[in-house]
């Protein structure tokens, strides 16, 4: 059993979701847990809420590495989160890294060609910009 969270989730920040299969005390201290497995849901973008009161319906939209996912909350407020940090560099990768940067030539600009983009690579480098 894994303890999880009734939170409002941050934008920018990634997260897991399930939800709560059994509670435990009472409120304000109650304790929530799941029995399922937690789903890596992405980085949360934004809230959104259709209708009021007891009426409303509210989906959290996460990007999960380009794919949008949109989490359901219940109406029985079992939604819950699990924050997951941002992921680390393993330090004998970062190592290689900055040894390759270091050891890499500097190009000269008479070896740099030039040609002529295609209009893919031009709408691409717009996209970028804007």
């Amino acid at each position: 059993m894994t303890e999880v969270f009734r939170l409002t989730p941050e934008v920018g920040k990634r997260y897991k979701y399930a939800q709560a299969t059994s509670r435990q005390g009472s409120y304000p201290t109650q304790k929530y847990f799941t029995t399922n497995e937690l789903q890596y849901v992405g980085v949360f973008k934004e809230h959104l809420q259709y209708g009021y009161r007891d009426n409303a319906i509210h989906i959290g939209v996460f990007d999960n590495y380009g794919t949008e996912v949109r989490v359901n909350y219940s109406y029985d407020g079992n939604t819950c989160f699990i924050e997951i940090p941002q992921p680390r560099i393993n330090s004998d990768i970062k190592l290689e890294l900055i040894h390759t940067v270091k050891t890499r030539p500097i190009p000269k600009l008479r070896d740099i060609v030039m040609r002529t983009l295609s209009t893919e690579e031009v709408n691409y480098a717009m996209r970028l910009f804007n």
